[in-house]
């Protein structure tokens, strides 16, 4: 979009999201629920509401180039 090319820029949002769409329909077949990686669900301790925490991890798979383990999101 930064170029201008919106049609090349909507193609790939839509490319990107009927991939996600398809993971999310595989693990569901194999029964698998989907835990974010980078973040937990808490409870705030005052509020008592849930929350995302980040986890903290991102940066140590950064640090060492050791994204081996991630899922392929493009």
């Amino acid at each position: 979009m930064e170029n201008g090319e919106y049609d090349k820029a909507a193609e790939e949002k839509h490319r990107v999201e009927v991939k996600q769409r398809t993971a999310k329909k595989e693990r569901e077949q194999r029964g698998e629920e989907y835990r974010p990686r980078w973040f937990v669900q808490e409870e705030h301790p005052i509020t008592k509401s849930l929350y995302w925490k980040y986890n903290g991890e991102y940066w140590t798979k950064r640090k060492n180039h050791d994204f081996g383990d991630c899922v392929d999101i493009f």
